[in-house]
């Protein structure tokens, strides 16, 4: 449920937003879980956009063209404690999930809204941010129930807890969870109604027994756009543990940021396309400079900056549109030709000869001395990870959960700057490993166990 009160719950690094904790995954904290939500909550106000066209031209293709931008998660300039302060609410939206807690003291199991937990924010220190029991002794801090259910097509849902102990029985159930031993097994775990004293193990919500086990259907439920799908899903739900690696694969694209200009003038239109693309003539390049959006510039005159934002229009008018599977094809180029590569503020590369004793196995060496990495997240699946499938398998669109309710306009997206390291294997050395005889042998037992 949708609160006016927002508060700070922890902190997170821009990468990780895309990697580990992005749109519709869990983040499990000290005191609680929290979702990210969808797209539609977001405030970019206080977001910066990305520019990185090669990148922005693959996410279209995927999500369609009305995608404009690449945005930074939304952050403070500078970090404060102060909970009076605006920058302390300024952030990535989540919201409690699993909505069902325990109490460590008295074994209540119990929804968030059913009245008996209370929410205690900590403004001056986020982390202990917690859900105690009102009414149980010295007041404890419950716990997220460990158990929630998922299905392959991107669905998350709360643990259907009064179903699985009662079924199809009505009941004005309270439960509660108890644990025989210290191992956290489910096999030890067992869920009772304190209303009429029925009870049941939670590794039946695991087991392969026809008679004993529990898979509900699944409701279609998508938690981080707040709402159900329209269409009943057909896919059976699956009990998933609030700590498994499963629940949440990100669909995320990257492109290096390269220099398609070999001169600083092209390569400074090309860091600032964001805005000047925007113009319309000479005088918007003048407006522009007014208001210190070109301070480094300096050395230009508006015409001659004109002139270039000009050949970059038509330039971008005749090239075709990118496809994610493209993205590496010019990377390959530039780095496989670091003679003739241009240099830029975050782009440099220096040949070098290959270590002793490996001149036959390497072409050649390329130190990337400067670079910028761009990524941009569009969809994420659960259970089953996109990487599972081969290139020449098409991607399950059916299973890639969107990011919003309607088709964005934006998209979340990082940078990362570093250096690295390019490698060229000579073909004629790979070329002579495939067909030695030992390989040849196995060729067919190898293709059948990766199939």
């Amino acid at each position: 449920m949708k609160s006016a009160r927002k508060y700070q719950v922890g902190e997170v690094r821009p990468s990780q937003l895309l990697l580990n904790y992005g749109v519709g995954a869990i983040i499990d904290l000290p005191h609680i879980s929290t979702l990210v939500m969808g797209l539609d909550d977001w405030d970019t106000t206080s977001s910066q956009e990305i520019s990185e066209e090669r990148l922005l031209q693959a996410v279209q293709s995927v999500l369609g063209g009305q995608v404009q931008r690449l945005l930074s998660p939304p952050a403070a300039e500078t970090n404060t404690r102060n909970p009076l302060d605006r920058s302390a609410r300024i952030g990535v939206p989540v919201a409690t999930f699993p909505r069902w807690m325990v109490c460590p003291k008295c074994r209540l199991l119990a929804p968030t809204d059913a009245g008996y937990f209370e929410l205690k924010p900590n403004p001056y220190q986020p982390d202990r941010t917690r859900y105690v029991h009102q009414n149980c002794t010295k007041q404890p801090t419950v716990l997220p129930s460990r158990f929630m259910i998922a299905c392959e097509a991107g669905h998350l849902d709360d643990f259907p807890w009064v179903h699985f102990v009662h079924g199809s029985r009505p009941c004005k159930a309270e439960l509660s969870m108890f644990e025989q031993g210290v191992s956290g097994e489910p096999s030890d775990i067992y869920i009772k109604c304190r209303t009429c004293n029925v009870s049941r193990a939670m590794s039946d919500a695991f087991s392969s027994d026809e008679e004993k086990s529990y898979h509900p259907q699944c409701r279609g439920r998508r938690p981080h756009l707040r709402d159900f799908e329209k269409k009943p899903c057909t896919n059976e739900a699956r009990t998933m543990l609030l700590a498994a690696s499963n629940t949440w694969f990100p669909l995320v694209f990257s492109s290096l940021s390269l220099p398609t200009s070999p001169d600083t003038l092209g390569q400074l239109v090309e860091a600032k396309w964001s805005v000047l693309e925007g113009a319309e003539s000479v005088q918007d390049i003048a407006a522009f400079r007014r208001i210190r959006l070109l301070e480094h510039f300096s050395a230009y005159s508006d015409e001659e900056i004109w002139h270039r934002v000009e050949h970059r229009r038509s330039a971008d008018n005749t090239e075709e549109a990118l496809k994610p599977a493209d993205l590496k094809v010019p990377e390959w180029r530039v780095l496989s030709n670091p003679a003739s590569a241009p240099k830029a503020d975050d782009f440099e590369v220096t040949a070098v000869s290959a270590p002793d004793g490996y001149s036959d196995y390497f072409q050649q060496v390329v130190l990337v001395e400067r670079l910028r990495e761009v990524r941009a997240l569009t969809g994420f699946t659960r259970i089953e990870s996109l990487s599972d499938y081969t290139e020449e398998e098409e991607l399950p669109s059916e299973h890639i959960m969107r990011l919003s309710r309607s088709a964005p306009y934006w998209v979340p997206a990082a940078e990362v700057r570093g250096e690295g390291i390019f490698l060229q294997l000579r073909e004629d050395a790979l070329q002579k490993w495939i067909q030695q005889i030992l390989v040849q042998r196995r060729d067919k037992t190898f293709y059948e166990a990766h199939k």
